[in-house]
């Protein structure tokens, strides 16, 4: 896991109700295999989603969730996987996040990814615990501040780079395929790092 999802989940608040448990232990039980003696530990939760069980968060039960969140935020032995057999990634989509269109890094991700022969499948969010547990977990929401900063610095390139030569042909060359090491996003064009690409000795014509 990376240090924001281990933050999240050593921050977990106590389960209030069955839905927050059941999400909770979702996560922990993809994980089960890493923790050492996970049946016995998580025992007193799982005897709260009984039918007809009444809700009571025993000592028993904090004890046990305070040791599944110690041991899924901790670093477990990894190994190498197998490399002849299926990989599964596991991804959610939530109806509270904002769309937008492909940043220039995700859009060489998706190319990168074009080349591999992989099926989507979609999992409901009740199958989908890993990636459902995390991202869907609701935490209170504040702006402290928003800030809008607009500059035509971006316009001054396109247009100075419409009447050169040689970047027009550059541009052709990256539509058609020729060259691959840059990539054409409303009318600039791009380099490694997202960065914009300027012909030398057409900066003075911008800066």
């Amino acid at each position: 896991m990376d240090r924001k999802k281990v933050q999240a989940v050593m921050d977990w608040g106590i389960p209030s109700k069955m839905a927050d448990l059941r999400s909770f232990l979702g996560l922990a039980n993809y994980y089960r295999r890493f923790i050492k003696g996970y049946s016995k530990i998580v025992n007193p939760l799982t005897d709260l989603l009984r039918k007809d069980q009444k809700w009571e968060w025993t000592v028993a039960c904090e004890d046990a969730f305070r040791m599944l969140k110690q041991a899924i935020s901790s670093q477990p032995v990894l190994k190498l996987p197998q490399f002849d057999r299926p990989f599964e990634v596991q991804v959610d989509a939530s109806d509270r996040a904002l769309g937008e269109k492909l940043s220039p890094k995700q859009a060489r991700w998706q190319e990168f990814l074009g080349e591999f022969d992989f099926e989507w499948v979609h999992r409901p969010g009740k199958h989908n615990d890993v990636a459902d547990a995390l991202s869907r977990k609701l935490v209170e929401e504040y702006v402290a501040a928003l800030t809008v900063v607009e500059s035509d610095f971006l316009d001054q390139i396109r247009e100075s780079s419409k009447t050169d030569a040689s970047y027009l042909k550059l541009v052709e060359q990256v539509k058609s395929g020729l060259i691959r090491k840059y990539w054409l996003d409303s009318g600039l064009l791009y380099a490694k790092g997202g960065r914009v690409f300027v012909q030398r000795g057409r900066c003075a014509a911008v800066c």
